[in-house]
């Protein structure tokens, strides 16, 4: 599931979260959120998606969040930030406007937990955050807080519809961990990768996704 999404704009609003997919979730993959150490650095996942929805699963991490943040100073500034959508989806953190497409909502945290997340973690100093979601890549400083935009290893969306600006090409990062000194922060393609552009992923009618796999088509989208 998503996160709740207010905006009466959308056509196809996303189907929401709930503990019934979260359980489907965990019996694949295992814990949806979690905090781990391995070596110096404590690592924080967290479910993006488990954001805004009201769940118990909701509370409990943010009691997880919480807990990280109440560490020492040392164990916090080796603390990185692992998760699905970013902060925002524009670069320096603009909140929606009335002109934005209702849709802007669905590429990022909502609006006010990002803002709460945000002040959260420049407020204890926290140095990296890694996301995805975008298929784009960037890498943000701000605010003493290292923002990295993971790309995608499949395919890449340059639709108009998702005006965010960064480099729009499939690869991955690597990020090298070194005890005492900045993280080494690397671009990465690898020509196995096929740059292939869907940008009428994002489209509902006509030409888009889903009248491709559309009543005549042997396939069913569920």
């Amino acid at each position: 599931g998503d996160n709740y999404i207010l905006a009466d704009g959308l056509k196809h609003k996303p189907k929401v979260c709930s503990e019934i997919r979260r359980e489907r979730w965990k019996s694949v993959f295992g814990d949806d959120f979690w905090m781990r150490t391995f070596g110096d650095y404590q690592f924080l996942g967290l479910n993006t998606q488990l954001i805004g929805s009201g769940l118990e699963a909701e509370h409990q991490q943010k009691e997880m969040i919480d807990k990280a943040m109440d560490s020492d100073a040392s164990e916090r500034s080796n603390t990185i930030v692992v998760l699905h959508k970013p902060l925002y989806s524009q670069e320096d953190g603009a909140v929606y406007s009335q002109e934005d497409s209702a849709e802007a909502e669905l590429w990022s945290i909502p609006e006010a937990e990002s803002l709460m997340l945000e002040e959260k973690f420049t407020k204890n100093k926290l140095n990296l955050m890694l996301s995805g979601h975008l298929h784009r890549y960037k890498v943000i400083d701000k605010d003493g807080l290292t923002r990295i935009w993971g790309p995608s290893t499949s395919f890449v969306v340059n639709n108009p519809r998702l005006p965010v600006q960064a480099l729009v090409k499939v690869g991955f990062v690597v990020v090298e961990l070194s005890s005492g000194s900045y993280p080494k922060i690397e671009f990465c393609t690898d020509l196995r990768c096929i740059d292939m552009d869907i940008a009428n992923w994002l489209e509902h009618e006509g030409p888009g996704l889903e009248g491709i796999l559309g009543a005549n088509f042997p396939m069913r989208l569920k």
